[in-house]
């Protein structure tokens, strides 16, 4: 009988860690995401209800969102594409498709 794992499981890692390590990336990610924009704008953010400051939020939460996704994807060695993030198709047809 194989010893118990509370960190693996027959498929690596456990979801509920996986989550939680996720949840934690982010919340770095992000903290370090608004003070590298917060030190480039001076601390002067574009208000948020123009169309500059929405694009600008959006991207910083961007960037943490899938350099998140693809350490996990390295910490679990798997691709991006696992995760529902193909890059071959980022930009085809289907993308530009109005909803």
């Amino acid at each position: 009988m194989p010893a118990y794992n509370i960190f693996k499981g027959t498929d690596g890692l456990r979801a509920g860690w996986r989550l939680l390590i996720y949840a934690a990336l982010l919340c770095a990610l992000g903290y370090g995401a608004d003070k590298i924009a917060n030190a480039i704008f001076h601390g002067q953010w574009p208000d948020l209800m123009t169309p500059t400051g929405i694009v600008l939020s959006f991207l910083d939460e961007a960037c943490a969102l899938l350099l998140a996704a693809w350490i996990m994807a390295k910490i679990e060695s798997r691709s991006l594409s696992d995760y529902g993030l193909p890059w071959r198709r980022a930009f085809s047809r289907q993308f530009w498709q109005a909803g």
